[in-house]
C-alpha cells in the first residue's frame, strides 16, 4: 500500500515496503537522546531517522525533518511507534 505525503512543500510516496527497506540499511536499538521508535519487523528504528533514510532512497534530502512529521508518516504506514 503506497500513500503521499508533504514533507516541506515536496510530495512523496511511500509504502510499507520502503519503511523495511530503510531499516535493513540501519541498526536497530535504542540511543540515548532519541525518544521516538518506530517498531519495524519486531526491533527498534529511530522513527526520524528512519524517514530520512526513506527520503535519502528516493534520492532526495530533507533536512528539516521533524520528529512529529516522521511519526505521522509511520503511523498511517501502519507501524507501531514506540516513546522510550
Amino acid at each position: 500500500m503506497e500513500k503521499a505525503f508533504t514533507i516541506k512543500s515536496k510530495v512523496f510516496r511511500f509504502s510499507d515496503d520502503d519503511v523495511k527497506k530503510a531499516a535493513s540499511g540501519m541498526i536497530s536499538g535504542q540511543v540515548d537522546r532519541t525518544r521516538f521508535y518506530a517498531k519495524v519487523q519486531g526491533k527498534p528504528y529511530p522513527a526520524r531517522q528512519l524517514v530520512i533514510e526513506m527520503v535519502r532512497k528516493k534520492g532526495e534530502t530533507v533536512p528539516d525533518l521533524i520528529t512529529y512529521q516522521a511519526i505521522r508518516i509511520l503511523r498511517a504506514l501502519s507501524f507501531e511507534i514506540m516513546e522510550s
